[in-house]
């Protein structure tokens, strides 16, 4: 498997996982839209501050430790906040109609 090839299947598992989360525990989920986008936007800045300590920290020992051990749940919160902030986006929309 090329390596271009598993990152596309690695994303698309971690987006059913966080879909499956969000289907599964829709409690977690904020009750509105500006909790939703604070969630994706402290995801995102979370991401781009501590995920590359976090690699260099687990990667140095094994490559695939750092994928299931940081990029996994970084990633899966990631696709999660921005799951519920475009689900608060659409019922706020609607509501425009």
């Amino acid at each position: 498997m090329s390596p271009q090839l598993f990152l596309i299947a690695f994303l698309l598992g971690t987006a059913a996982i966080a879909l499956w989360i969000d289907a599964r525990f829709p409690g977690l989920a904020p009750a509105d839209l500006v909790h939703a986008m604070a969630r994706a936007g402290i995801a995102m800045a979370l991401g781009w501050l501590l995920f590359p300590r976090l690699w260099d920290a687990v990667s140095s020992a094994s490559v695939l430790g750092a994928l299931f051990l940081t990029a996994l749940p970084c990633l899966t919160y990631l696709l999660l906040s921005a799951i519920w902030a475009i689900r608060k986006l659409q019922t706020a929309l609607q509501g425009f109609r």
